[in-house]
């Protein structure tokens, strides 16, 4: 289609896609033939982009001057792209930046919900020592502990007797075994008698009593929970006040009383082992229950474990004259490798490692460090009967004596329970 008109004399033919449309603005129609002047479709040039800009809308300009407004028009349509496209690299940045601050924020939430669970972990322990603490004080004023006179005898020896896996609460009864209650009850009163006879023998002045963990049985599995006679609590309380008791008898026929613990697997707070950690763990209330309860026996000393006076709870330091040992319970070590791991950590050269846990007695020697593994005072559970396992209700006790300044170990005493 096209249109003809007369413009100085001379006849023009516009074609039909040159003409202004009604829906476009003056602005809008002279920048859609400026800027598409070159293309084939159109293939003007500037003399004709002026007449076909002057017929339909009405003007009587020179091509120069369309030319140059079609000039101004694409410098700003230009700054404006460069703007829009500077604002979508900030609007970019901007959301890099809002998701950084998003995650930020996550972290934030996760660590204060994490030092508030923590936090609530501590005052829960707090709440349960303070709780401690308190029975035991009640206890002294009922049952009080006292010493009236105080052992002196010339032996010069030193005796470390392990208590590990005694396993209050559990019940068995099987062919091999029985325990319960009073069955431990008669078995601390012969570990307690035992103790002292053979340190009156070997003439021991100072008795290290290594508390090695698991002498509760806990609630850390269903086997273990359905086979409890008692409540964690209260075996927690039990055990302390037997240790309380042997300790009192220690203490009356032997100069020096030690106490030291470690923790275990047993008496774990938190059933979940992956989620558990070290000081979170019942145990650790059996020496606040002592602290207290013995706190008018000058000649027991409640020890707390530190290596590089920084407090440890699951690794023990003991001196043996001027020589250490390591104590470990041994859930969290290899037997074949547990003297070097401990020596290599801990960067102590002891003449001795003293562990529990696996309800055997065993002895090994690496480079001249010995290792002492403690049987166990329940014997054969329900447990070591299914996998085929059996060990006797034993104890032991091992004595060393400085011997022209060479720590040796003179004899050891398999407590029979």
């Amino acid at each position: 289609m096209w249109d003809y008109y007369c413009d100085r004399g001379k006849l023009m033919v516009i074609e039909t896609k040159y003409k202004r449309q009604d829906s476009e603005s003056y602005d809008d129609y002279s920048w859609r033939v400026c800027s598409n002047k070159d293309l084939s479709i159109y293939d003007l040039t500037w003399d004709e982009v002026g007449e076909i800009l002057n017929k339909e809308l009405s003007e009587d300009f020179t091509s120069s001057k369309w030319r140059k407004n079609y000039q101004v028009m694409l410098k700003g349509y230009n700054k404006a792209i460069k703007q829009n496209a500077d604002t979508d690299e900030l609007m970019d940045e901007l959301e890099i930046k809002e998701h950084e601050l998003y995650k930020q924020q996550v972290k934030t939430r996760d660590k204060l919900r994490e030092m508030r669970k923590h936090l609530r972990d501590e005052a829960r322990i707090e709440n349960i020592e303070d709780r401690f603490v308190e029975c035991a004080e009640i206890i002294s004023q009922e049952k009080p502990l006292t010493l009236n006179t105080y052992p002196s005898n010339d032996g010069k020896r030193v005796g470390l007797l392990q208590l590990s896996d005694w396993h209050l609460g559990e019940l068995v009864d099987n062919f091999m075994n029985t325990y319960n209650q009073d069955i431990f009850d008669k078995r601390m009163n012969k570990l307690t008698t035992d103790t002292i006879r053979n340190c009156k023998l070997m003439g021991v002045s100072t008795l290290k009593v290594l508390n090695q963990g698991d002498l509760i049985s806990g609630n850390i599995h269903v086997s273990t929970r359905v086979s409890n006679e008692e409540d964690i609590i209260h075996q927690t309380m039990y055990v302390a006040e037997t240790l309380s008791i042997m300790l009192l008898e220690f203490a009356k026929n032997i100069n020096e009383v030690e106490f030291y613990s470690v923790t275990d697997n047993h008496a774990r707070i938190n059933k979940n082992y992956k989620e558990h950690i070290e000081k979170e763990s019942f145990g650790r209330f059996i020496p606040w229950h002592l602290k207290t309860r013995l706190a008018n026996i000058d000649n027991i000393k409640i020890l707390d474990n530190k290596i590089n006076d920084v407090l440890d709870y699951e690794i023990g330091i003991v001196d043996i004259f001027h020589e250490k040992a390591i104590m470990v319970h041994g859930h969290r070590d290899k037997v074949a490798t547990m003297v070097q791991d401990l020596s290599l950590m801990t960067r102590i050269f002891p003449i001795a490692v003293f562990t529990g846990h696996l309800h055997r007695n065993f002895e090994d020697e690496i480079h001249g460090i010995e290792l002492i593994m403690n049987p166990s005072a329940v014997g054969t559970g329900d447990y070591a009967k299914g996998i085929r396992k059996s060990s006797k209700a034993r104890q032991k006790l091992t004595i060393y004596e400085n011997n022209n300044g060479e720590v040796e170990r003179v004899s050891t005493f398999i407590i029979n329970l």
